[in-house]
């Protein structure tokens, strides 16, 4: 839903002159709501796990909330560039967490391992892309910038590109798995229906009445009969 409107805020601010102050000013507070919504469905992720988190979903978590407050604490450009840009690309991540939900709902279903590979894929193709962007967006202003900060922001987003790449070995594990049950899921099915192909056929007239009619001697009397035991 964020991520057609964050994506033009980004394109916008990084790559277009701004005609006033006044239209930068409103960029950077559309853009500042964005992250802020993004962090709160961090935390919701973050409270929906709570009884069985991962060490590196929580680090990665937390490395993003630390470089989505900084700014706020320390507001300068090298801050503000880092920060949006990292928070932007978590949006790349939604087609990730509709696999996750899949993955809980129906993890047999036939749309959950190609989301799940669409989800790794997206995820992973957009991370040199953010590596990139973020050092080159700081890079390019160097001389504008406070030194210090810049250099706690390339750290922090080579910790957290590090991180993200590393959790694709999650993404492929809950794939591999769904793989697996997917397969036992066949495999039960065509038991099912071998059992069913073996049975005896006759058994499917226990308990009925055959009706026999007499057609040779003209007589139209009919006689009921129960079928055979042996």
């Amino acid at each position: 839903i964020i991520f057609g409107p964050l994506s033009y805020l980004m394109l916008s601010l990084f790559f277009e002159q701004q005609s006033s102050r006044e239209a930068l000013a409103n960029k950077v507070t559309a853009i500042g709501t964005f992250m802020f919504v993004v962090i709160i469905m961090y935390m919701v992720e973050i409270a929906s796990r709570f009884r069985n988190l991962r060490p590196l979903v929580l680090a990665h978590h937390l490395c993003a909330y630390l470089d989505s407050i900084y700014p706020a604490l320390a507001l300068t450009t090298s801050n503000m560039k880092a920060a949006s840009l990292l928070v932007y690309f978590i949006s790349y991540e939604a087609l990730t967490f509709v696999g996750l939900v899949l993955y809980r709902l129906a993890p047999t279903s036939k749309w959950t391992r190609p989301t799940i590979l669409a989800g790794m894929l997206v995820f992973g193709l957009s991370r040199p892309v953010q590596f990139v962007w973020i050092f080159g967006a700081l890079i390019a202003g160097w001389d504008d910038l406070n030194k210090g900060h810049a250099i706690f922001q390339m750290i922090l987003t080579t910790a957290f590109t590090a991180l993200q790449i590393y959790s694709l070995t999650i993404h492929w594990s809950l794939y591999k798995k769904c793989q697996r049950l997917a397969r036992e899921e066949e495999q039960r099915q065509q038991q099912e229906q071998k059992q069913l192909q073996q049975q005896d056929p006759t058994s499917i007239f226990e308990g009925t009445t055959i009706i026999d009619v007499d057609v040779a001697g003209g007589d139209n009397t009919m006689e009921s009969r129960e079928p055979s035991k042996a």
